[in-house]
């Protein structure tokens, strides 16, 4: 009875690793899915309409001729379907890289920016290319790293405003007082300096200005 209800308790509950919902980016995977669509369709159709119109050449000939043997015409179908076969290799094979480099560029820019973000530093931010993939993702990594940027700047500006009253304190008082004071001054300021350190890079820049891969991380 017991294995009967772990049976049925097993199968009422649903595998949290199971993934029902195939189309997670619409956008993004109906677009590629109908222009793969359409490339294997288009080749397709070449494809046949040649071989079509050879075969039927062939046929015509051996009912003209039926004991003559047409050698050169199933030399002509190899040679049609090798070069057909290299040329599509060749297509599809640049086309590949060109989409794969609309989705690898922007991988490896925010690549490149985790990388700094977790030396603890902000990168500078630069607009993707018009044609990139991914950027409503870029988006929300942006409005992520200007909503840290922002946070950085009030700590320190809080840093700055306890700075100014361990040192005014320090200068009012006396003794070992001033000198835990100025103690706690140099500490405060160090790590001003550490956090303000992290925002020398730039803001992103506006949408309308170019952008340029001057290295091969933002290509």
């Amino acid at each position: 009875m017991d294995n009967a209800l772990s049976s049925r308790t097993t199968e009422g509950t649903p595998s949290r690793n199971r993934r029902k919902n195939y189309i997670v980016d619409p956008a993004f995977q109906w677009k590629y899915a109908i222009m793969i669509a359409l490339a294997v369709f288009l080749i397709s159709t070449i494809m046949s309409t040649v071989l079509y119109g050879v075969l039927h050449r062939q046929a015509r000939l051996r009912m003209m001729s039926p004991e003559t043997y047409v050698a050169e015409i199933t030399l002509v179908i190899v040679a049609a379907a090798v070069a057909f076969a290299v040329l599509t290799a060749a297509g599809v094979g640049a086309w590949g890289l060109l989409i794969t480099h609309r989705i690898c560029g922007p991988l490896t820019v925010m690549s490149t920016y985790l990388t700094e973000l977790a030396k603890g530093r902000f990168p500078a931010l630069r607009p993707l290319r018009q044609k990139d993939e991914f950027k409503e993702f870029y988006a929300h990594f942006s409005r992520a790293v200007d909503s840290l940027r922002s946070r950085r700047e009030r700590e320190v500006r809080m840093l700055d405003e306890a700075l100014r009253l361990a040192k005014g304190a320090a200068k009012a008082s006396a003794g070992p007082e001033r000198e835990v004071a100025e103690g706690l001054s140099r500490q405060i300021e160090a790590l001003r300096n550490e956090l303000a350190g992290t925002l020398s890079a730039p803001r992103e820049k506006p949408a309308s200005t170019p952008a340029t891969c001057r290295v091969p991380a933002e290509c």
